[in-house]
């Protein structure tokens, strides 16, 4: 069981441990078992008190520690491999910590290094004290905070998309291949047989459902794979607001029933964006409002979308008067293959803030009082600009 467990999570080490005997419970096939025992008690001690903690041993291999509820003194150590890429990140990311502690210390010698010079008239008018030299220095010390800030933001981004992705490509292998040849079969028996049982209704009711539920699958796992692939995001400037609209519109089109309404106070938006992945996300949430107002079986649906821009911030507000997010569920509806469709895969809004972390955006979910849900996209316009500069320069 372990060893299953392991593979579903791309775990290549896995050991369960009875740790005052100091005895091995089960482990996974490749596990190292003597690495349970050279764990320092220091770090057992916070693991007791119901921590998960990390185990660094090694740069290339994430290992954690947790003590498991309700067990007395049982212990699990899990460990993965760190991808290359995230590798290079953390790299990049000391880099910048350490260009942050050299300009600290540069700025509290740039007088004494004239002064040991031998110029002992140097002197810093008070006038002065915010131009030139502090000046350049003070701007690239604050330019360096947000770098390491955004850096480590990126990695823990980056470490948990790693992970959802192998599971997604694991999932799609698996349920992919025997999915063609029970659609074919289903079709010959429906073509072969309907015409030669007692009950022709009944055997093509129950063939057609085979067929039916066989391509939902086909798209989950088809939203499986995408999730697996989600590119960087290519960025271009844009006006946001015709981006938008357009999906709005569209919309509007295909539902009929349904009344949508635009709101914005601005005539012109300049955004820094991958187009195609911002109209994935209005398709998203859009679709998700309508699947909504359907369940709640409303009179008249009604999803209204607004776009606000106050300082270096685009707000983006999708409304609808649905049946809302589940009480329970609402805080991690986020996280990939969480649904309360039967059909659906649970990667619609782990995607959208896939795609929103990217921008240098936070996604927000939540009920309203008189019915419904509400979505709230907001987007740092100042980080998004060094983001889109950082990759571009990476590219380079």
């Amino acid at each position: 069981m372990l060893n299953a467990e392991a593979e579903m999570r791309s775990l290549d080490e896995a050991i369960v441990l009875h740790k005052p005997t100091n005895t091995i419970i089960a482990n996974t096939t490749l596990s190292f078992a003597l690495s349970f025992f050279s764990i320092p008690d220091y770090l057992m001690q916070r693991a007791n008190t119901g921590e998960i903690v990390e185990i660094k041993t090694d740069p290339a291999k994430l290992k954690m520690l947790v003590k498991l509820k309700d067990c007395n003194d049982i212990y699990l150590l899990v460990g993965r491999p760190i991808d290359d890429k995230i590798i290079d990140h953390i790299a990049k990311t000391n880099g910048a910590a350490a260009e942050y502690y050299r300009l600290k210390n540069h700025i509290s010698v740039l007088a004494t290094e004239k002064i040991k010079a031998g110029d002992l008239t140097i002197q810093v008018p008070e006038s002065e004290v915010n131009k030139d030299e502090i000046n350049v220095l003070s701007s690239a010390f604050n330019r360096m905070v947000k770098q390491i800030e955004r850096q480590q933001r990126d990695l823990m981004i980056a470490q948990r998309a790693l992970a959802w992705s192998d599971v997604a490509r694991k999932v799609a292998h698996e349920i992919k291949n025997p999915l063609t040849p029970i659609h074919l079969a289903s079709e010959r028996l429906l073509r072969k047989f309907s015409n030669q049982v007692e009950d022709k209704g009944e055997f093509d009711k129950y063939i057609q459902m085979i067929i039916r539920h066989t391509d939902d699958i086909k798209k989950i796992v088809l939203e499986f794979v995408n999730f697996a692939r989600l590119p960087a995001p290519v960025f271009a400037n844009c006006d946001l607001l015709p981006i938008v609209k357009n999906i709005v519109d569209s919309r509007k089109l295909i539902n009929e029933k349904i009344l949508y309404n635009f709101a914005t106070t601005d005539e012109h938006i300049d955004f820094i964006c991958d187009t195609t992945q911002i109209n994935q996300i209005m398709v998203n949430l859009l679709k998700n409002a309508e699947e909504s107002i359907k369940m709640a079986r409303a009179q008249r649906g009604i999803i209204t979308t607004s776009i606000n821009l106050q300082d270096d911030h685009i707000t983006i507000t999708v409304t609808d008067n649905g049946v809302g997010f589940p009480s329970n569920l609402i805080s991690k509806a986020t996280e990939a293959y969480i649904t309360t469709r039967s059909n659906g895969s649970g990667l619609g809004l782990a995607i959208i803030k896939k795609i929103v972390q990217d921008h240098a955006g936070t996604l927000d979910l939540a009920n309203r009082i008189e019915g419904g849900a509400i979505v709230t996209v907001t987007f740092n316009l100042e980080e998004l600009k060094l983001k889109s500069l950082e990759l571009t320069s990476n590219k380079r």
